[in-house]
């Protein structure tokens, strides 16, 4: 690591308030064993959730809000502060990228946070505004290839209104929904169907489900209340505006599972064989109506993976080899005929070959794993 080349690139530590200790001591350890003179450490995105809100008046709405969440996260998991000042102090050098999930990073009052705890000179400490290139290799976080958590025009821009009309679907979602809800755990469903996504929210609530079900809808009309507002500048592909959010979200076949739940049980209750057939026929109706098109199945299905390696060939284009992505939570690596695409994967949800980042030597990324000991 000693190399000026060299550098450590980790992504997606998720640290907030009651975030598993495992994650950051491993991230901690991980530092500590890369802190030499000339190190270099690349942080690509959502180290922190600072869209984890809980109960926050407006949802947590501007800089001063998000200042204060991360001064609660550094001060629960000093280790990481710890391991992260000794990087510097060793004569390391970071470089910080936002997230969709701490973009407020961007903002040079949640800046001075991380600037203060960490006590060292801006010449070591670099907040980046959505990317770096180093020696031909792009890295950045990958949020903004993703229509669902796409900041426009860009991120700090975005960040710098401290609106929630700005902020995109994902980022609400957490904030509305899941910052709310404290058993909820990280399933990837924007990946998922809504029924396979239904089959594992009712494996992991229960019998809580339908509270989780109509939360998650109270939560898509606020929302779709939200998209196409005069007050943002301009809106992700998914918040153009409400119909655009009811859709993405669901919403619409939710209310015709609804429905169709009552008219079945309408149908069972009517004495008249006649009146019962013609409920039976509309529940009929409704249930082929809620069958959704391949098409729009698979509209939004890895689509921020899709979109990442489609950027990544015109990047490869300008004169870069290769681009090193976070953000899709799958650490892997597509090689084109262009150059080589590196997805980083999360570091806070390891796998059985440990916790997933990169090493960029001499230019080009290597995938590694860190045994967890947590």
């Amino acid at each position: 690591m000693s190399a000026p080349h060299d550098a450590l690139i980790v992504s997606d530590l998720h640290l907030r308030p009651g975030s598993e200790r495992a994650g950051a001591a491993d991230f901690a350890r991980l530092v500590s064993c890369a802190a030499a003179e000339g190190a270099r450490l690349v942080l690509a995105g959502d180290i922190f959730d600072l869209d984890w809100v809980g109960r926050a008046p407006a949802a947590g709405q501007g800089p001063t809000a998000a200042a204060a969440r991360l001064r609660a996260i550094l001060e629960e998991f000093p280790e990481t502060v710890t391991a992260l000042r000794d990087f510097l102090s060793h004569g390391g050098e970071i470089l910080w990228l936002p997230g969709n999930h701490d973009a407020e990073l961007a903002h040079p009052e949640v800046q001075a946070v991380l600037q203060a705890s960490l006590g060292q000179p801006a010449s070591r400490l670099k907040f980046e505004a959505e990317s770096v290139e180093i020696e031909g290799v792009r890295v950045e976080h990958g949020h903004q290839h993703d229509p669902d958590n796409r900041f426009l025009p860009d991120t700090r821009a975005a960040v710098a209104r401290g609106r929630l009309a700005d902020l995109p679907l994902g980022c609400l979602l957490t904030r509305f929904l899941l910052s709310r809800l404290p058993y909820y755990r990280e399933r990837g469903d924007q990946h998922r169907t809504p029924w396979d996504t239904f089959c594992g929210v009712l494996r992991d609530f229960g019998w809580r489900t339908p509270w989780m079900v109509i939360l998650y809808f109270i939560s898509g009309v606020r929302i779709a209340l939200l998209s196409g507002s005069p007050l943002a500048k301009c809106a992700p592909v998914t918040m153009r505006g409400p119909l655009s959010v009811v859709r993405r979200m669901y919403l619409d076949r939710m209310a015709m599972g609804a429905l169709l739940v009552v008219l079945l049980v309408l149908a069972l209750l009517l004495p008249t064989p006649a009146g019962r057939r013609w409920l039976l026929a509309l529940c009929l109706g409704l249930g082929v109506a809620l069958v959704i098109p391949p098409a729009r199945r698979h509209e939004y299905f890895e689509r921020a993976r899709r979109e990442s390696i489609a950027a990544a060939r015109k990047l490869f284009s300008t004169g870069v080899r290769e681009a090193i992505l976070g953000h899709t939570h799958r650490a892997d690596e597509v090689v084109l005929p262009e150059g080589r695409v590196v997805f980083l994967g999360a570091f806070q949800f390891g796998t059985a070959r440990g916790r997933p980042f990169a090493r960029l030597r001499q230019g080009r990324a290597e995938l590694d794993w860190l045994p967890s000991i947590g």
